[in-house]
């Protein structure tokens, strides 16, 4: 099952994430559609999605002006959005995955980064 997943997704980060987020226990669904995008990651009940951002297509200001863009439609439908970077990913993938899900617990996604910090402190 999860190799098929796997199949869905669209690059090495993404794989990384998705098995980070197996072992939180996050529960995700790759590549959802939303509008005419699909997001690399949605928690569809909590209407989340997870962008994952590597250097390679992400860091020119072409790319960027794509990612607020994007962000706008997931907004404009409803959708909160968090981006990640590569680095964050490789560096703390299973902790921000476990961050998130706390804080979904907790009635409120954004603070998923302060439960990272207490976790370094």
């Amino acid at each position: 099952m999860s190799n098929e997943k796997e199949q869905k997704t669209q690059s090495p980060l993404e794989i990384r994430f998705f098995h980070d987020c197996q072992t939180a226990g996050l529960l995700v669904e790759l590549q959802y559609p939303i509008a005419e995008l699909h997001a690399d990651f949605a928690i569809v009940k909590e209407k989340i999605v997870i962008e994952c951002d590597s250097k390679e297509f992400h860091s020119d200001w072409k790319a960027i002006e794509n990612d607020k863009l994007r962000d706008s439609i997931y907004a404009y439908e409803g959708w909160d959005v968090i981006r990640l970077s590569g680095e964050d990913i490789y560096k703390n993938g299973e902790k921000i995955a476990h961050a998130i899900k706390q804080a979904i617990k907790d009635g409120n996604v954004n603070l998923y980064r302060s439960y990272i910090e207490e976790e370094e402190n």
